[in-house]
């Protein structure tokens, strides 16, 4: 039987790209974590390259836990926003129940005076229910502009928030809540600070006096409780400017 040197050759390549797929998609010689860390080089990015669709999701599912959640007492990963080019920089959970909120770990450096938001008359963090949370988004799906949507009974929550480029050295970030659905809600901003608070105007100081919080008119302080409480209807919004670096109060939001 006479076999044709065409045939030989399809066969070859054919075994050849099955064997090089058998191989991409099921890599024997992956990196080990450790040996990542210690490397100068992206190797699983590499080697996530040289599979035959190239690098994808499903490469690096099983690689490390999932992007959302950490080992912080927050849980879930926070985001980072400054101004462009500022060393000052806070941060936003992700899930939207706080900025700058302690991570209780010596392995992160923490930031600012912690900034919890609750919802509801019966106040809850925001996006306590993972299943009720949408988000967080970006602006156009890249600008810096975080929203995040939670559902709290028949009522929709929403909070925008980004950072200010006119107070960049203080990390300052404005953070906005208004109903997505709904006729009226509740918003409670808690200031997580172990010293005393005082309400000056539309801003809340600490003991030195520097500016940690301001608010617009739809807050109302409770100084036993160190919370702004909002209340919101189907078109109102209730805006926050928190500073990661406390400010004097003439150069504060106003």
């Amino acid at each position: 039987m006479k076999i044709s040197l065409l045939f030989l050759v399809s066969l070859q390549l054919f075994c050849e790209n099955f064997l090089f797929r058998s191989a991409a998609a099921n890599p024997t010689n992956l990196a080990t974590l450790e040996q990542v860390l210690a490397s100068k080089k992206d190797l699983w990015g590499l080697e996530a390259m040289r599979q035959t669709n190239g690098a994808s999701y499903e490469f690096f599912a099983d690689l490390l836990p999932p992007l959302r959640y950490v080992n912080a007492a927050f849980r879930h990963y926070p985001i980072v926003l400054c101004a462009p080019g500022s060393l000052q920089k806070a941060r936003l959970i992700s899930d939207g129940s706080g900025i700058n909120t302690r991570a209780n770990l010596n392995t992160w450096r923490e930031i600012g005076t912690p900034v919890s938001f609750l919802v509801g008359s019966e106040p809850a963090p925001f996006g306590e229910k993972f299943a009720a949370l949408d988000g967080p988004h970006y602006e156009r799906g890249y600008l810096p502009i975080v929203r995040l949507d939670y559902r709290s009974g028949e009522t929709n929550y929403r909070e925008e928030t980004f950072a200010s480029i006119d107070f960049a050295e203080h990390a300052v970030l404005f953070a906005q809540f208004s109903l997505t659905q709904g006729k009226n809600g509740t918003v409670t901003a808690r200031i997580e600070s172990d010293s005393p608070l005082h309400e000056t105007g539309n801003k809340i100081c600490d003991e030195k006096g520097r500016v940690l919080v301001s608010f617009d008119k739809s807050w109302k302080w409770n100084t036993q409780q160190k919370t702004l409480t909002a209340q919101l209807s189907s078109i109102g919004k209730a805006t926050l400017a928190i500073a990661t670096v406390p400010m004097n109060s003439d150069v504060s939001p106003s």
